[in-house]
C-alpha cells in the first residue's frame, strides 16, 4: 500500500494505482483503490469526528486504518515488539492500542504472531528450550498464567511451542481468531487492547525475560456510539 496526496477534490482521474493505495484529496477526503488500474477504481474512506479510529500505544507497531463512517478495519503490524515476562509471575502484557470512547461491536479479529528471545539474552538462562506459552489479545492486561475472561476477549487464546531447541530466532507463526462477534462498552472508560502471555509451567522460565513479537493483528469493528 502506498499513500498519495493530490491538489484537487475527488477520486484520482489519472495515474497508475495498486489495490489498497490511499489518496488524500485537497479536501482531506481519503480515497482507497479497490481495483488496480489506470487510474483504477476508488471508494471514499473517511472517519467522522464522532467515529474516529483508535490510537497505537508504544513503539514497534504500525497501524493501518480503513473504513467509512462507523465501520472500521484496523490492522496492526508488530516488528520486534518487546514484552517483559518475569520469573516470579510467569506472565506478562503490553498495551498495543486504544479504542475510542464509546460502545462498539467487534465483528471479527485474527492474529498471526511469531515469538523469539532476543539477544543478548541467553535462552538457557531465561526461557527454556521448547517452552510453550499461551498468548491472546484482551481488553485487560494479564493477571495470571491462566489467560481467561477479559484477558482473551479480543482474540482467543493460542498455544504455541514458540521457542525452538536451538538459537534465539523466530519460531513458526501461530494464529488465533475471535470465536464470535461481541459488544464492548467503552462509554465510561475507553477500552484498550493488550497482548497477553502466560506460561502455565512456571519452570519454563529461569529468570526475567523479554519476548520479541512480530506479525499482524486485524480487527473489524463498528462504533455504535457514545452517551
Amino acid at each position: 500500500m502506498t499513500t498519495y496526496t493530490k491538489s484537487f477534490p475527488g477520486a484520482p482521474t489519472s495515474g497508475l494505482y495498486a489495490f489498497g493505495d490511499i489518496v488524500t484529496d485537497s479536501l482531506g477526503v481519503r480515497w482507497q483503490c479497490v481495483e488496480a488500474g489506470i487510474p483504477g477504481k476508488f471508494a471514499p474512506t473517511f472517519f467522522s469526528a464522532a467515529s474516529l479510529p483508535g490510537a497505537v500505544v508504544g513503539t514497534g507497531i504500525v497501524a493501518e486504518e480503513y473504513g467509512s463512517g462507523t465501520f472500521h478495519f484496523t490492522k496492526l503490524t508488530l516488528t520486534a515488539k518487546e514484552v517483559t515476562v518475569t520469573d516470579a509471575l510467569a506472565y506478562g502484557s503490553t498495551q498495543l492500542y486504544d479504542f475510542p470512547e464509546g460502545r462498539f461491536l467487534i465483528l471479527g479479529g485474527m492474529a498471526s504472531l511469531t515469538l523469539a528471545v532476543p539477544a543478548p539474552q541467553v535462552r538457557a538462562d531465561t526461557i527454556n528450550d521448547n517452552s510453550t506459552v499461551d498468548w491472546a489479545l484482551g481488553t485487560v492486561a494479564a493477571s495470571n498464567v491462566a489467560l481467561t475472561g477479559t484477558m482473551v476477549d479480543l482474540v482467543a487464546i493460542a498455544n504455541e511451542a514458540a521457542f525452538a531447541a536451538t538459537g534465539n530466532g523466530f519460531g513458526t507463526a501461530a494464529t488465533a481468531v475471535l470465536a464470535s462477534s461481541a459488544v464492548f462498552d467503552g462509554t465510561a472508560t475507553p477500552k484498550d487492547m493488550f497482548l497477553n502471555f502466560g506460561f502455565s509451567d512456571a519452570t519454563d522460565i529461569d529468570a526475567d525475560a523479554i519476548i520479541s513479537v512480530s506479525g499482524t493483528i486485524s480487527v473489524v469493528w463498528v462504533m455504535v456510539g457514545d452517551f
